[in-house]
């Protein structure tokens, strides 16, 4: 299937923006100047466009190969077995002793006490390992898989009407157990919804649905913006809302507002936008895969730097080498002739 240049320039911004919610830029430059404390909210809440928008674009996808005749049990299936090839060996790689700089503030066994203390704490919350993996960023995996499967079964079995029901209960169920947790309606299910199908399977059955827009770039640029600002100025007042009344801490990963916030992404990337389909942004774009799974090794072995030096021109550069570090390794990746699949 021909790719959209949109839809991979948008990927490359969406990985930066992950990078930059797990390395927190401006978090402890707050103690210097009151301007940090709201840079970092207003880069924790921008970013939060892009998990919903990796969903959105693999539902896309997913639905555009349906369209062309391709069955669904094939590209289900060869989907759901990628990723948890993918799934299983990175929770592998992430058990390994790979951080070697943990030596600088836990000695020469650093390294491998990190690995024993992360099996034990896994050992302690069975459902951890299925899913979440062995780092906190690889649910996104699993989250996909459940998307999939979901939607496998609802078109399989001709109840496509009841796609978006059923993605809209999760994702209610998904708030009232997180985010919602504290209001009167909220409840505690002791799991992180975030995780599972709760949120993930929405967003999924949106890019399924989208799946025969085409590219047009005033409709979609200016549709796209307008969601995309109403997504993050919702997203703000739900969470000022439930931080003054409710005590909810303000970096939630969904309310509401984050669905449009993240639709309105997508439909940007479809807008022929000039600027997304550069040649190298894009290109970039479509090895966002691999950089999403192994950044979070460039995350923790340079964490002690953060810890150390952390300030304004730091943050900067964290998110930077990280960025570049992750991209590298990615693009090294797929020129494996055995890796390939998984980093493209």
């Amino acid at each position: 299937m021909n790719r959209i240049g949109g839809v991979d320039g948008m990927r490359f911004f969406a990985i930066i923006a992950v990078i930059m919610l797990h390395t927190t830029p401006f978090k402890y430059s707050s103690e210097t100047a009151q301007i940090y404390p709201f840079l970092n909210l207003l880069i924790n809440q921008t970013s939060k466009f892009a998990v919903p928008f990796f969903f959105i674009a693999s539902g896309y996808f997913w639905g555009r190969k349906l369209e062309s005749g391709h069955d669904v049990a094939v590209i289900s299936a060869g989907m759901i077995k990628r990723l948890v090839i993918i799934f299983l060996g990175w929770s592998l790689i992430y058990i390994m002793p790979y951080n070697l700089t943990s030596v600088i503030t836990y000695g020469i066994l650093g390294p491998i006490k990190i690995s024993y203390w992360n099996l034990e704490r896994l050992a302690a919350s069975p459902l951890t390992p299925l899913s979440q993996g062995t780092k906190i960023h690889l649910w996104f995996l699993i989250a996909l898989v459940n998307s999939v499967a979901i939607c496998w079964f609802f078109v399989k079995k001709d109840l496509k009407k009841h796609l978006a029901p059923c993605g809209l209960t999760l994702y209610l169920i998904g708030l009232l157990a997180k985010s919602y947790m504290g209001t009167p309606l909220g409840f505690s299910i002791n799991f992180d919804t975030r995780n599972g199908p709760f949120f993930g399977t929405l967003f999924f059955i949106t890019g399924y649905y989208l799946r025969n827009k085409r590219v047009s770039l005033r409709v979609h640029l200016f549709q796209g913006i307008a969601l995309a600002l109403g997504g993050l100025i919702l997203q703000a007042l739900e969470l000022s809302f439930l931080n003054r009344y409710f005590d909810t801490p303000m970096d939630q990963d969904y309310v509401i507002g984050t669905y449009f916030l993240g639709l309105g992404a997508f439909l940007i990337s479809l807008s022929t936008l000039r600027f997304l389909a550069g040649k190298w942004i894009a290109f970039f774009g479509r090895h966002t895969l691999g950089v999403y799974c192994v950044h979070y090794i460039y995350v923790d072995l340079l964490e002690p730097v953060d810890k150390i030096y952390y300030g304004p021109s730091w943050d900067i550069w964290y998110v930077v080498l990280v960025t570049a570090l992750s991209l590298s390794t990615a693009l090294i990746a797929a020129h494996s002739p055995l890796l390939r699949k998984y980093f493209v």
